[in-house]
């Protein structure tokens, strides 16, 4: 019998790497986030794309506000999503920071819709 080959998901690959910098413990911390902060920088610098008119300076800070909000609503966001489509949180993190860096107006707006309706039907 073959043993079972370890999962080679992104947040998987990223642990494994930083457990060579800072060991397996702190490792265990990294590696995630250090998913989602990357994953949110390219997000953030696909929105900061769209506006050439911007300073450096404003799309510094454009950058900073979206991996910042990012990093507080990924996990949250991505634990959700995981639960309602019976996947490893793992899988979401890199995807959602993405998206919620690149796009927050569009998801604060499919966060309030989805609020409305469970709000909605509990009444």
């Amino acid at each position: 019998m073959h043993p079972t080959p370890p999962p080679l998901d992104i947040v998987t690959v990223a642990i494994a790497v930083a457990s060579l910098i800072f060991g397996p413990d702190v490792a265990a911390l990294v590696g995630p986030y250090s998913v989602i902060v990357l994953a949110a920088i390219g997000g953030a610098a696909w929105s900061a794309s769209s506006t050439p008119e911007a300073t450096r300076r404003a799309t510094l800070l454009h950058m900073l506000l979206m991996v910042g909000l990012a990093l507080l609503g990924t996990v949250p966001l991505a634990e959700v999503l995981a639960r309602l489509a019976s996947i490893d949180a793992r899988w979401a993190l890199g995807p959602v920071a993405a998206v919620i860096a690149a796009r927050p107006d569009w998801v604060i707006a499919r966060l309030r819709r989805w609020f409305s309706r469970q709000e909605g039907g509990a009444q």
